[in-house]
């Protein structure tokens, strides 16, 4: 049974995207010479027709390639002709052709011929039927057209059951931890301090227990911590201060006396960390402790200080004379100063 066209099409999603990459695959007008090579059917001799319409869902051409199956290896020369037309047009709406063409062919070898330059005059000219007319001879054995275009995207399609679970991959490296950072310090031997003029005093440590990173620093007149790494620290101070204090022009020995503990960094200039108050002009001798968390950046240091923190109130028969505390004090032994890293940040 002879039919005027045979159009089989085959589409492919060839790639992913906002838009799809698709094939017609369209086959010779049926003809009596219809032939095999092996299972593949062919014309022979290669004079064919290749009719089809310009999909509808194209948005550019790709490519057009001739498929033979040469039946000797020969120079093979053949000719093309297209016409293209819209409905309504004239049947020779357009047309053009490449003549006296010649290929390589190998006996019984899938060949393409590329015919895209002829195929997209017809698209440029926007034409809906294209018709190609291929004359190769006997030894020819056409096997069809590939036509490759891309289409616009399809409907989301439903989705589909969840896929088995994958293998475990490899373990990955060790994560970091925290650096060991940390020291404790302290005073083995008691100096005095001169608090006049009511200023700071750093307190100094002669003697270290352990120092990782290193992370303090001690010298005969100052102790510093500086930090390795930007993080969150924990610091704790235990200060024994002795004090005696008797002005033999006072006629009474009631008095407010102050001592507070801070810490400077670059941070924070002054933290206020602990204090100690008396009301009696008499031996003192009291223990300040605390511990605090700062956040430092590196490079920052710390160090602890102290100073007097109010007035002292002398009262004569006179009246009452107000002065700024100031006096010397001596730090005990066994005052001692300690931190460590929390967490890096």
């Amino acid at each position: 049974m002879k039919r005027g066209l045979i159009l089989i099409l085959s589409l492919f999603i060839l790639s992913a995207g906002p838009l799809f990459a698709n094939e017609l695959w369209v086959t010779p007008a049926a003809s009596s010479l219809f032939s095999s090579v092996g299972n593949w059917a062919v014309i022979r001799p290669g004079s064919v027709y290749f009719s089809f319409h310009i999909p509808d869902n194209m948005q550019s051409f790709t490519a057009a390639n001739l498929v033979l199956i040469p039946s000797k290896t020969k120079a093979l020369e053949y000719d093309l002709r297209l016409s293209g037309s819209k409905s309504g047009n004239a049947q020779e709406d357009f047309t053009t052709q490449l003549l006296g063409q010649s290929l390589a062919a190998t006996e019984n070898l899938m060949t393409e011929i590329d015919v895209s330059a002829l195929i997209k005059s017809a698209v440029d000219a926007q034409k809906d039927y294209v018709t190609l007319y291929f004359t190769g001879g006997v030894d020819a054995q056409v096997v069809g057209l590939r036509f490759s275009y891309v289409g616009a995207t399809g409907p989301q399609g439903i989705q589909g059951p969840q896929g088995i679970q994958g293998e475990q991959g490899p373990s990955g490296p060790p994560g970091g931890s925290t650096p060991a950072i940390g020291f404790s310090a302290y005073q083995s031997y008691f100096y005095e301090v001169n608090f006049w003029n009511n200023a700071w005093r750093p307190f100094v440590f002669d003697t270290v227990e352990f120092n990782d990173g290193p992370c303090f620093t001690i010298t005969p007149t100052v102790s510093w911590f500086y930090a390795p790494v930007s993080g969150v620290y924990h610091f704790k101070f235990c200060v024994e201060i002795t004090s005696w204090v008797l002005d033999p022009a006072w006629t009474d020995d009631t008095l407010l006396y102050g001592y507070l503990i801070g810490a400077i960094s670059a941070s924070n200039p002054v933290h206020l960390l602990g204090s100690a108050f008396r009301t009696k002009n008499t031996f003192w001798q009291p223990v300040i402790t605390d511990d605090f968390l700062v956040s430092l950046n590196q490079g920052d240091s710390l160090q602890l200080v102290g100073r007097m923190g109010h007035k002292s109130i002398l009262r004569f028969s006179q009246g009452e004379i107000e002065r700024p505390a100031s006096n010397i004090w001596s730090i005990w032994r066994g005052t001692n100063f300690s931190g460590y890293l929390v967490y890096q940040k």
